[in-house]
């Protein structure tokens, strides 16, 4: 059956292809090119070849094969969750993903460079697994890394962060085989650098105390520490300074109070603030912060009142 140029048809039921056709049912506006609008074919598949859609309604299951435009004119749907059982395919233009109002947050794929950009606009990004928090980026700030919704490192100005009681974990490595040898502890926690005030201090009454009755007009040259978990190292330049009494004496102020059974010892480089000018060693006793100087494992009197003396040492002791 052949129609041409109708107003309108009616009282229709049903329209079958005719014999011979190569069963497409399509219907074409007058425009001067003749061009097709809509099409079925043999299959039953519906094509809208171009043209405006104001309403579509679909009862049953339909099966979306593209779609164009923003989709702000869709209406009437229920379920507001979208599955995609494969993938999501962006075109070459723009090759971007937003979600959220203002485009909050953005997944683009930039064809020339290669690159992928994932950007949050206001606010941080959390990465789960599970409820298991692993990555936090924080917005102008630091990023910080989890184990098990554990803060374990984060950024900061100076390069990475450990909060207290985290480090850098050495269990991969290999344990000392030497006999008798117990591993106690692979975490290295803590990095210090800094500057400590040497005291003189005076023996008294059977203790160290205050450094009274003995001057030290002296001028401290150079007096730092670097502490390496819990092992701390010192240097002392100190020139220029006088003892008033040659009794017994020591050192205090050290940067951190030493560990109970544990102290250390050094050495000192140079002084001529002792009576003969010895080569003194030095103890460092535990559970304080006094150095002692030694020669010949007695503890040393012989302080020289003279001025303008000098004393360099190093010392290393274990901390708490």
């Amino acid at each position: 059956m052949t129609v041409v140029n109708p107003k309108s048809i009616s009282g229709i039921n049903s329209i079958t292809t005719g014999s011979g056709s190569d069963n497409l049912l399509t219907i074409h506006t007058s425009d001067a090119s003749n061009t097709e609008r809509f099409r079925i074919d043999s299959t039953g598949t519906t094509k809208i070849v171009t043209g405006i859609v104001t309403t579509l309604n679909v009862t049953g299951t339909a099966t979306a094969n593209a779609f164009v435009g923003d989709g702000s004119a869709l209406t009437g749907i229920a379920n507001t969750d979208v599955v995609f059982t494969d993938k999501l395919s962006v075109g070459d233009a723009p090759e971007l993903i937003s979600v959220g109002v203002g485009s909050d947050f953005q997944i683009n794929h930039n064809g020339g460079t290669g690159n992928t950009n994932i950007i949050q606009q206001t606010g941080s990004v959390y990465f789960y697994t599970g409820s298991d928090l692993n990555l936090l980026l924080k917005d102008g700030a630091e990023v910080a890394l989890y184990h098990a919704n554990t803060k374990q490192c984060e950024t900061s100005a100076n390069g990475l962060s450990f909060p207290s009681g985290k480090g850098i974990d050495f269990s991969a490595t290999a344990n000392s085989s030497a006999s008798g040898a117990t591993m106690s502890n692979e975490l290295l926690d803590d990095y210090e650098e800094g500057s400590w005030t040497p005291q003189i201090r005076k023996y008294v009454s059977g203790s160290f105390g205050t450094a009274a009755g003995m001057a030290d007009n002296g001028t401290v040259q150079r007096s730092t520490y670097t502490k390496i978990g819990n092992v701390v190292t010192l240097f002392l330049h100190w020139d220029g300074f006088q003892v008033s009494d040659a009794n017994y004496a020591a050192l205090g102020g050290l940067p951190f109070d030493t560990a109970n059974s544990g102290g250390g010892g050094g050495n000192v480089g140079f002084t001529d603030a002792f009576t003969n000018n010895p080569n003194n060693g030095l103890l460092v006793g535990s559970g304080g912060d006094l150095m002692y100087f030694y020669v010949n494992s007695n503890a040393w009197n012989g302080w020289s009142t003279s001025s303008n003396r000098a004393l360099y040492l190093q010392a290393t002791y274990l901390t708490s």
